[in-house]
């Protein structure tokens, strides 16, 4: 195990498989990165169409044999059946504990019903996998429509002015927001909102964004922030650039978390993004580092639920982390900021 075969990638895969089996296999995990959707109750941002379709289709060609998977024809077109079945198709042999489920893109006006979704979903015996949830708030917006669809919020789902436990963070992908979002004093202001909810705020941003990500960060020292995807969506040809501003980011401690995840949306140098992972737990550590699958992005854009997993574990093999170290990243990091039990 102790060789990585750079110039045989059939070899190397071979043997990332052997080191992710050797990790994994029975390890309690915690996802925490999904998505699943409803498309009868909820509408979804037209950004989100091409991978609807592509995951549906690689899901279905995956396994054409079996049919329909169950959930799949009641308005939730990608389902947590989906995912389990993803997962247990990996072979890695996880015990997933819980999955943590991450707004994909409802619209201005379906915020809401995203989140009343999901929280019926989890309720249920078919979403028992469930366990926390990240929805979408129009943060970019400033913060009276942060507060008005708080209150909306609240009103639906909550119960004695309270949200439900289950709804940890809020995410705006900043991505698809106004370019100067970040600079905006009014972004800052609904951010310092969310304290008064026990909300954190997720970063979903391109790896040029960090610097702007870190005068924010900076400016808002009472809320907590999570890092999603190590801030590479769609970027990481800057690699020196990118490292620099990581660690900056790692420094402030309201950043509670980073998550290792989306490896199929980076651009890395080289196509390698073990270079990437290690730097990202060597600044956070890895009481900060998660792991998070990304599914249904992932299988949309060709990847298999274990590739990311397997990435992770390659790169925790090649800093010599102990199962302390492996442990916070697959399962410990994830239940302490999402607020999950470990019972």
């Amino acid at each position: 195990l102790s060789t990585v075969f750079r110039d045989d990638s059939s070899r190397r895969l071979e043997t990332i498989t052997v080191i992710a089996e050797a990790l994994l296999r029975n390890r309690r995990v915690v996802d925490s990165h999904i998505h699943v959707t409803n498309r009868k109750a909820v509408v979804y941002q037209p950004a989100l169409e091409s991978f609807f379709a592509s995951a549906t289709a690689n899901l279905t060609s995956s396994r054409p044999e079996k049919g329909v998977v169950e959930g799949e024809a009641d308005g939730c077109d990608l389902t947590v059946e989906q995912l389990t079945a993803s997962i247990e198709a990996s072979g890695l042999g996880m015990n997933m504990d819980a999955v943590v489920y991450c707004e994909a893109l409802p619209t201005d006006a379906s915020c809401v019903d995203d989140a009343a979704f999901v929280l019926d979903l989890a309720s249920s015996p078919r979403g028992a996998l469930l366990g926390a949830m990240v929805v979408r708030a129009p943060i970019s917006q400033g913060p009276d429509p942060t507060r008005t669809w708080m209150d909306k919020l609240v009103s639906r789902c909550g119960c004695n002015g309270v949200l439900p436990p289950a709804i940890r963070g809020v995410r705006d992908v900043l991505m698809l927001a106004p370019s100067d979002t970040l600079k905006s004093s009014h972004f800052r202001a609904a951010l310092s909102l969310l304290g008064e909810y026990g909300l954190h705020f997720e970063f979903a941003i391109h790896a040029p964004m960090l610097a702007d990500v870190i005068a924010v960060v900076s400016a808002c020292p009472k809320t907590s922030f999570v890092l999603d995807h190590c801030g590479l969506n769609g970027s990481g040809r800057e690699f020196e650039k990118w490292k620099e501003d990581l660690a900056r980011l790692a420094s402030y401690p309201n950043v509670v978390g980073c998550k290792l995840a989306a490896l199929e949306e980076w651009d890395p140098v080289g196509g390698d993004p073990i270079p990437y992972l290690e730097h990202a737990i060597q600044t956070f550590g890895t009481e900060r580092c998660m792991y998070g699958s990304n599914w249904f992005v992932s299988i949309a854009l060709g990847r298999d639920y274990g590739h990311t997993a397997k990435c992770v574990a390659e790169a925790l093999f090649r800093i010599g982390a102990d199962e302390e170290a492996i442990s916070n990243i697959f399962e410990k990091t994830a239940r302490r900021i999402y607020g999950l039990s470990s019972s």
